[in-house]
């Protein structure tokens, strides 16, 4: 038998979590950190960045983001400022 959590459940902020970003390997991780960095500045987070693996047909790498997030309006800011940072191909 699964425990099933009820769908209308919320997270409880602040909330630290690990969200990892999937890049085009030929985007430059100094740019890609740059443009992360710049948004930690812009929401006031502190993002700490670490290479996490390519791909196995190295079309991709990705970068996973260590952060706590105080609300959810500051957690749809971030995916939403994430998603168009040139070379991003998603946040998970």
């Amino acid at each position: 038998m699964t425990n099933n959590k009820k769908s209308d459940e919320k997270l409880k902020y602040p909330v630290t979590f690990t969200p990892k970003v999937v890049v085009k390997a030929d985007t430059s991780k100094k740019e890609i950190h740059n443009s992360i960095e710049k948004i930690g500045k812009q929401l006031n987070l502190a993002i700490k960045i670490t290479h996490s693996k390519h791909s196995s047909g190295g079309k991709y790498y990705s970068e996973t983001m260590h952060v706590t997030i105080p609300d959810e309006e500051t957690m749809r800011k971030l995916y939403s400022a994430l998603k168009v940072i040139d070379g991003v191909v998603m946040t998970l």
